[in-house]
């Protein structure tokens, strides 16, 4: 056999083996894994290098997490969910800004821990503005988003039973509400990647409660969520939602 004709041939194999290896190795590479929500990362739109090494998120306000305190999440004190800081929404709600003239709707979150769990909400918080909130602004009896701007984003890290006995894993879920005049109902659905509601789909629902909303003597100006604790029980709580003159809420208890 003519020597040219073998060496072409096993150069040209060396060459097919090259242009597979970085294929190979890319099938080897798992998944980042987001470190504040531990979510696998699909995709590269959400990047931060910290000391010379790329962070992937699952989204924007994982990112901002972790860019504000990168060493509490890189050493796994995360389950105390850091304490949120005074911001303009809860000046305008304790009256230390009288007049409530910021344009668009700022983006906050409540987060409270159980141990090594905990409950986390992320929203956009819409002032009141002298505008008709409940059957005006926000319709009766449609799927309503629970805050302004992206919808609004329950991260669960446990399992939880919510209302009586609905049972939630935990994860990360988008909280919706269909506003009534003697009853609500709350949503919690698999698609929190969405605008508002724009994308809501009820077959994507986990579960859906029923509860009556309970009117407040005093206004909330910008739209808040709390998550309060049972005094007796430490792994038991209520998550409100309180706007305007009305306040949602809906008891829980984290299970192991």
């Amino acid at each position: 056999m003519n020597p040219n004709f073998i060496f072409r041939l096993a150069t040209l194999i060396l060459l097919l083996l090259l242009c597979r290896l970085p294929f190979a190795i890319a099938q080897q590479v798992t998944e980042p894994i987001d470190p504040v929500c531990k979510m696998k990362v699909s995709d590269e739109r959400f990047t931060y290098t910290y000391k010379g090494k790329i962070y992937y998120f699952c989204s924007q306000n994982c990112k901002q997490s972790f860019v504000t305190a990168p060493e509490t999440y890189l050493s796994g004190q995360t389950a105390a969910c850091l304490p949120a800081m005074p911001d303009y929404a809860d000046s305008v709600n304790t009256g230390l800004i009288q007049q409530d003239n910021l344009k668009g709707s700022p983006r906050r979150t409540v987060c409270q821990s159980f141990g090594d769990d905990y409950i986390k909400i992320d929203y956009g918080a819409p002032g009141v503005k002298d505008r008709v909130i409940w059957g005006g602004l926000v319709a009766y009896d449609k799927v309503w988003s629970g805050g302004a701007h992206n919808a609004t984003k329950l991260t669960l890290m446990g399992n939880a039973v919510f209302g009586t006995k609905q049972e939630l894993l935990g994860g990360e879920y988008a909280l919706f509400f269909i506003p009534g005049k003697d009853s609500w109902t709350i949503i919690v659905n698999e698609n929190f990647n969405q605008h508002l509601a724009d994308d809501y789909e009820q077959q994507k629902d986990v579960l859906r409660i029923n509860v009556k909303p309970k009117k407040m003597k005093q206004a909330v100006q910008r739209l808040t969520y709390d998550i309060s604790l049972n005094p007796k029980n430490s792994r038991e709580g209520i998550l409100s939602l309180r706007w305007e003159k009305l306040s949602i809420e809906l008891p829980f208890k984290m299970i192991d």
